[in-house]
């Protein structure tokens, strides 16, 4: 049996566990002020075993950079991924560990979001379930849009064509 074909049976077997894991009522989470334009909320969380936990915050009036620290505070946890209303985060490791994982995207939304995070507590090598604890932080970090240069070069161009436009046709009507 070739590599491949072992790593893709050992990650179909976690993804078909994970659909068996307990489903849990969501977890509701309130962001607060930390910063000027940005809100963010911590929390810690108990897993045993392949664990799917979802939270749900809801940033009002929010456009923004989404960004979701999680790290393993007892225990051997380990993330797998992460999901944000559906959609999936891009990761990148901490220090090259599944034991930290930093997520982060971009969103405009005035509606509650829903962050799912889907992990495994215990040992990897046998998939022996064990407690540990995990904790997160969430930071909404608001961005003013800013138009690029290109923008005002565009406006800048159709007021001259108005403004020559206008003028070829008063010069027509002199006529």
């Amino acid at each position: 049996m070739n590599l491949k074909a072992l790593v893709a049976s050992a990650v179909l077997g976690v993804a078909a566990s994970a659909s068996f894991a307990q489903d849990a009522p969501p977890i509701a989470l309130v962001l607060t002020p930390s910063a000027a334009n940005t809100l963010e909320v911590s929390f810690e969380r108990a897993a045993a075993g392949i664990f799917v936990d979802t939270f749900t915050f809801t940033p009002s009036s929010f456009g923004g950079v989404i960004s979701v620290h999680l790290a393993s505070l007892s225990g051997p946890v380990s993330f797998f991924s992460a999901l944000l209303n559906g959609e999936p985060f891009s990761v990148s490791a901490d220090s090259g560990q599944s034991s930290s994982f930093d997520f982060q995207s971009t969103v405009a939304a005035e509606t509650p979001l829903s962050l799912q995070v889907l992990g495994f507590s215990g040992d990897a090598a046998t998939l022996a379930g064990a407690s540990g604890r995990y904790s997160g932080l969430i930071t909404a970090q608001a961005v003013s849009a800013v138009p690029e240069p290109g923008t005002y070069a565009l406006l800048l161009a159709g007021l001259i064509a108005i403004g020559v436009s206008g003028r070829r046709s008063v010069a027509r009507k002199e006529r």
